[in-house]
């Protein structure tokens, strides 16, 4: 969203994130808008804007993505700031544009409302993966519920073995606890789970 590029650290998240993005995005067949398809200007609304990350698929629809590697949790103000940059990035080209802000840490509950309303994905995604192994929850926020919903995504190489049993439950604020079911396998077996 800023002019200029990343260096270190901040490209590397940049390069991963826009990986991970290609890999899950299966029929889009997505392609690196120019270059690389990291710090990408483009001139929108009367200025420059610099995206993260830019990728187009066959038909010239757009995917941009602003990675953020900060320790605090991103705030509403910066999904605001990027979805004005993805709306006047539909409006100016003149194409459908996907919006994905994906940061190191975590969000506050208004930016995922607010995300969750214009339209832009949010996820979360570790800096010390690869593309090749990775995990990425996507979060958006259900009003019906009142709550944050989270999908995870992940790729693995190899197998999985599970020795014993394996659960999974939800434990509400108001104390009130759901068991989701679980997986019981002999510690014996040699067969992979995934």
């Amino acid at each position: 969203m800023g002019k200029g590029k990343a260096y270190g650290a901040d490209r590397a998240y940049q390069e991963l994130c826009r990986d991970i993005v290609r890999r899950l995005q299966f029929q889009g067949n997505l392609v690196p808008y120019s270059g690389e398809g990291i710090d990408i200007p483009l001139q929108i609304c009367g200025t420059e804007a610099t995206f993260d990350v830019a990728l187009k698929d066959p038909q010239n629809r757009l995917v941009v993505v602003e990675c953020k590697r900060w320790k605090y949790p991103i705030k509403r103000k910066e999904i605001a700031a990027f979805a004005f940059d993805v709306e006047c990035l539909r409006k100016d080209f003149e194409v459908e544009v996907a919006g994905t802000f994906v940061t190191k840490s975590r969000y506050q509950l208004g930016a995922i409302k607010m995300a969750t309303q214009v339209g832009i994905e949010v996820a979360i995604c570790d800096q010390n993966q690869s593309p090749q192994e990775f995990i990425i929850s996507f979060k958006r926020y259900d009003p019906q519920r009142e709550a944050v919903i989270q999908n995870v995504k992940a790729r693995f190489k190899g197998s999985i073995w599970l020795s014993g049993s394996l659960g999974a439950r939800v434990l509400r604020e108001d104390g009130f606890v759901e068991e989701l079911g679980g997986l019981k396998m002999d510690s014996g077996s040699e067969e992979p789970i995934l």
